[in-house]
C-alpha cells in the first residue's frame, strides 16, 4: 500500500489493477488466435488499427457525456505530447508488426519485459539516473536470458525450415531477423515514451500552477484519461502509411465464413482498451516499482495461459531463458526498492 494515499486514490488502484490483469491477459490470447489466423494473409497493422480507433470513439464519448464537448484542449504541454504521441503510436505499430515474422507470443511476451534493462540505460545516459550494483546485475541476467531466447528460436526456425512442410505458415531466417528487429524497436520505443511521460508530468504541474494563477476555468479531466485519449486519436493519420495492407486484411476478415475473426478484433479493440486503462490508472495511483511488479506478473500469467490454452510446446531452452528474463525483473524491482530507501536514509 505505499504510494497509495486517499481512498479515492485506492479505488484508482483497485481498477486499474483490475482492469489490468484482466484486459492484458485477455488480450494477449485474443491477439495470439488472430495472428495465428492471419498467418501470412493479414496484416496485424488492422489490429492495431481498430483498437486505436475504438479507444479514441470511447474518449468521444466520455468527453461529450462528462463536459458537453467534442474535446477540449490538452493540459497538457502539446510540444512534449506530440512527441509521446509519435514514440507512443511507433511502439503499439511495430508491436503487433512483428506477429507478420514469425515471432511468437511467447517470445513476444519474454521479450517485452527486456523493456527494465532499456529503460534504465536511457535514463542512466539521458536523466543522468544513478543505480546500485544489483540494478545492474538485475539487467546482466535480463539481458542474458534474452540472448539465450533468440539463440534458442533462431535454432528451432532452422530446425522446422529442414522438416517437412507442415501445418501453418513457415517463416525464413531473414524474417525471424525482421521480427526480432521490430521487437526491439518496440521495447526501445516504450522506454522512450515512458521518459517523456516523466517529463509531461512535471511540466503539466506547472501548468496547473500558471491556469489556477490566471483563473482559468477549464475542465477536469484526469491524467491518464487524456493521455490515453490524446495518444490514439493524434496516431490516427499515421495508420495512412498502411492503408493498403490495412484494406486489404479487411477483406480478408470479411470473405471468412462466419463471424468469428470480426467478433474477435471486437473483444481486441475492447480488451486493449481495458489493459491500456488499467496501465495507465496504476501510473497515476502507485509507484513506478509497483507498476513494474504487477505488469511482469501479468506476462507471466499471459505466457502460461497461452501454453495451456493454446498447446504451445516450449523447449527447455525457451523456458530456462524466460525464467531468467523474469527472474531478473523480479530482483530489478527489489533492488530498486532498497535504492529508493537508501535514497531516503
Amino acid at each position: 500500500w505505499e504510494g497509495i494515499g486517499s481512498p479515492m486514490a485506492k479505488t484508482v488502484f483497485w481498477e486499474g489493477l483490475l482492469f489490468t490483469f484482466v484486459g492484458c491477459i485477455l488480450n494477449v490470447l485474443v491477439l495470439e488466435y488472430l495472428t495465428k489466423s492471419f498467418g501470412k494473409s493479414g496484416s496485424p497493422h488492422l489490429i492495431t488499427f481498430v483498437q486505436f480507433v475504438f479507444i479514441t470513439c470511447e474518449g468521444v464519448g466520455w468527453w461529450l457525456w462528462n463536459t458537453g464537448k467534442m474535446v477540449t484542449r490538452p493540459q497538457l504541454p502539446v510540444k512534449w505530447l506530440l512527441i509521446v504521441v509519435l514514440l507512443f503510436w511507433l511502439t503499439n505499430a511495430t508491436n503487433n508488426w512483428c506477429f507478420a515474422y514469425g515471432v511468437t507470443v511467447h517470445i513476444h511476451t519474454v521479450f517485452r519485459s527486456f523493456s527494465n534493462a532499456t529503460t534504465m540505460a536511457l535514463a542512466w545516459m539521458v536523466l543522468k539516473k544513478k543505480y546500485n550494483a544489483g540494478q545492474f546485475a538485475s539487467v546482466l541476467v535480463i539481458t542474458g536470458g534474452i540472448l539465450l531466447l533468440t539463440y534458442f528460436q533462431y535454432n528451432q526456425s532452422k530446425a522446422e525450415q529442414q522438416q517437412p512442410v507442415t501445418a501453418g505458415p513457415q517463416y525464413s531466417t531473414l524474417e525471424l531477423s525482421i521480427g526480432f528487429a521490430l521487437l526491439l524497436t518496440t521495447v526501445g520505443c516504450a522506454s522512450l515514451t515512458s521518459l517523456v511521460q516523466e517529463v509531461i508530468a512535471g511540466k503539466r504541474a506547472e501548468m496547473e500552477k500558471q491556469a489556477q494563477s490566471k483563473n482559468q476555468n477549464t475542465p477536469n479531466v484526469p491524467v491518464w484519461r487524456q493521455m490515453m485519449f490524446w495518444t490514439h486519436a493524434l496516431s490516427l493519420p499515421f495508420f495512412l502509411l498502411f492503408s493498403v495492407p490495412i484494406w486489404n486484411s479487411a477483406k480478408f476478415v470479411y470473405n471468412q465464413e462466419g463471424y468469428t475473426l470480426t467478433i474477435a478484433l471486437g473483444v481486441s479493440a475492447i480488451t486493449q482498451y481495458c489493459c491500456i486503462r488499467g496501465v495507465n490508472m496504476l501510473v497515476v495511483s502507485t509507484d513506478s516499482l509497483s507498476v513494474c511488479i504487477y505488469l511482469t506478473v501479468r506476462k507471466m500469467m499471459s505466457l502460461i495461459l497461452s501454453v495451456f490454452l493454446y498447446g504451445n510446446v516450449l523447449s527447455i531452452g525457451h523456458w530456462m531463458s524466460s525464467v531468467l528474463v523474469f527472474g531478473g525483473a523480479f530482483a530489478y524491482s527489489y533492488y530498486t526498492s532498497l535504492h529508493k530507501k537508501t535514497k531516503s536514509a
